[in-house]
């Protein structure tokens, strides 16, 4: 199961919470998501795979899509997920983002993906509900 939430922050940008497994039967979903928010011109699309129990092939293909639409667009697209979560693995057994990004002063992790600065982040051990 994925459920999807969609938020509009501030400075156009918006931001698209996912949580659950993304896999073959949910890909789809998040892909569309991803694809409506990025016809509407935002600033920067943040995916936010924190909840991300499970993030399969199909999963990685979305990902990749939004990468290649935003070198397209000139749209950055930050990916944040959780260290040694789910989400990390997959993105570092895909080659999608390397093992070792460097830190933030914030002990946050970012690094770029693809020729439009896809931004990804990666958070250390956070807890509690979002506050975007």
């Amino acid at each position: 199961m994925l459920t999807l939430d969609v938020q509009h922050l501030p400075d156009d940008a918006i931001a698209i919470m996912a949580a659950g497994e993304v896999d073959t039967a949910t890909a789809a979903r998040l892909s569309a998501a991803v694809h409506r928010e990025l016809d509407r011109g935002p600033s920067t699309l943040l995916l936010d795979l924190d909840e991300v129990t499970f993030l399969g092939v199909a999963g990685l293909r979305v990902l990749q899509c939004a990468a290649d639409r935003a070198t397209v667009s000139g749209v950055p697209v930050r990916l944040t997920y959780r260290d040694r979560s789910p989400a990390q693995r997959a993105l570092e057994a895909a080659g999608m983002v390397p093992p070792h990004p460097r830190a933030t002063s914030e002990g946050e992790r970012t690094e770029d993906l693809g020729a439009a600065g896809v931004d990804r982040e990666r958070r250390h051990g956070r807890a509690g509900p979002r506050t975007s």
